[in-house]
């Protein structure tokens, strides 16, 4: 796969998570900033989303302190910054559509 492949991949897992987590998680938990990483994994596995690019719905799901102990405890090496400009996804974005996405 070469780079404008992977890249567009992404976008397409992206706006999946947008267009299924984002309403699944509004739905459950409301506009709370506060979402856990259990509760995010329980929500992929329950839409069966998990698998590719966890990583990245943690990213825009977690507050900033979440991911903060997410990346540590996983060993994860990027920030949710790098999530933003990997995809080249605007902070308004982010903050208005993804209940969590705090940035």
């Amino acid at each position: 796969m070469n780079f404008i492949q992977k890249w567009l991949f992404k976008r397409k897992r992206f706006k999946l998570f947008l267009n299924t987590l984002r309403p699944y998680l509004k739905h459950k938990y409301g506009q709370s900033g506060n979402l856990t990483y259990k509760q995010v994994n329980e929500a992929l596995i329950y839409l069966e989303l998990a698998g590719t690019l966890d990583e990245y719905a943690y990213a825009m799901a977690l507050s900033r302190s979440q991911f903060k102990n997410y990346r540590n405890n996983h060993n994860i090496m990027y920030t949710q910054g790098a999530l933003q400009s990997e995809l080249g996804v605007s902070t308004e974005l982010l903050e208005t559509h993804f209940p969590g996405g705090n940035y």
